[in-house]
């Protein structure tokens, strides 16, 4: 049988909730993919969410969120594609294919200048097979950071406690050795790293909705500053779940307002995990690994897991406007809140 494509955009809230109510006396009980991101109506172009369908389930989707990069003091208007996921009867029937293209056709019909996303090893063949171009950053790695053997523990069901965060209030400070660090508020992070290097343009309304500040319900990002000696250190952590391991995500992480990196962060993010959460297997963040070094690696307790490469398509009617050059730029002061990982 052949499957049906949908898609929502953001003004069209109660029509996509009509969209899943009717699966929702059939065998398949879809989730809400209602997502605060892609759902966004502030910025300049709207977020769609596209889905593969048959009468009596869904089967695949694919969303593009509203992005706005930010290059030589000029705003881009762009897309993140991402959220992809196919249901496992439903794989290999070039579903994948048909949202991808659906969903880059309807970013170049809202004149977004390009859109680019972060592919995994399963779906980086189908970007590629669909001209997207990669930038593949061959020492950048997700990496998990180990702090103790507790993962190990729990694979063989001794230890399963889940992870809990330590609500501090804010301005709580923790020292240790010649480190200091403090939990602050969101708009207080906010206002101290507006102007650091982001891809996307990082006005306070865009970060406050990228920190989700104005949502009602709980977050479990939290927020720190730190220093040691002549370094100033400011990071975002967020909780997050890798198979059987409870993991702290690192969303983005400066060095004196810079991009950072060194081996520097290391420590500081111990210290942060260590005094602020409890409970945890690890952190888990995105670093550079000089030629993919065993002795890095083991001196600084790194499990490499995956690479994260960036692709992009540019919009054919603004060819002049994007240029290859511009993308590797970028791609340099790319953090995890640049996409929807972060």
């Amino acid at each position: 049988m052949e499957h049906h494509i949908v898609y929502f955009r953001s003004d069209q809230y109660s029509d996509y909730a009509s969209f899943l109510h009717e699966f929702r006396e059939k065998k398949y009980q879809p989730q809400n993919f209602i997502e605060n991101d892609w759902w966004e109506q502030k910025l300049p172009l709207s977020g769609y969410l596209l889905h593969a369908y048959l009468p009596e389930e869904i089967s695949a989707r694919c969303i593009i969120t509203p992005r706005q990069l930010s290059y030589q003091s000029k705003i881009f208007n762009c897309y993140e594609i991402g959220g992809t996921i196919t249901y496992h009867p439903y794989q290999r029937l070039g579903l994948f294919t048909r949202l991808v293209t659906k969903a880059t056709e309807l970013g170049f019909e809202s004149n977004a200048s390009l859109i680019y996303g972060t592919p995994n090893d399963r779906s980086g063949p189908g970007y590629r097979k669909l001209n997207y171009t990669f930038i593949d950053q061959e020492d950048s790695f997700f990496v998990m950071m180990a702090t103790s053997l507790k993962p190990i523990f729990r694979k063989i069901g001794l230890y399963k406690k889940l992870i809990n965060n330590i609500d501090y209030p804010d301005e709580y400070f923790s020292s240790m050795r010649d480190m200091n660090a403090c939990k602050v508020s969101a708009e207080k992070y906010i206002e101290t790293t507006k102007d650091f290097p982001r891809m996307n343009y990082s006005s306070t309304g865009y970060l406050r909705r990228r920190f989700n500040v104005d949502i009602t319900t709980r977050s479990t990002r939290r927020f720190f500053i730190g220093i040691r000696e002549n370094d100033k250190f400011a990071c975002a952590l967020d909780l997050y779940s890798l198979s059987f391991m409870n993991l702290l995500l690192v969303s983005e992480y400066y060095l004196n307002g810079r991009i950072d990196h060194s081996s520097k962060k290391f420590s500081f993010l111990r210290m942060i995990a260590s005094d602020f959460y409890k409970n945890y297997d690890g952190i888990y963040l995105k670093t550079y690994i000089p030629k993919m070094s065993r002795i890095y690696s083991i001196k600084h307790l790194l499990l490499p897991h995956r690479k994260l490469p960036i692709c992009y398509f540019v919009n054919p009617d603004m060819p002049k406007e994007l240029t290859d050059q511009m993308m590797n730029d970028l791609v340099k002061i790319f953090q995890l809140t640049d996409c929807d990982i972060g």
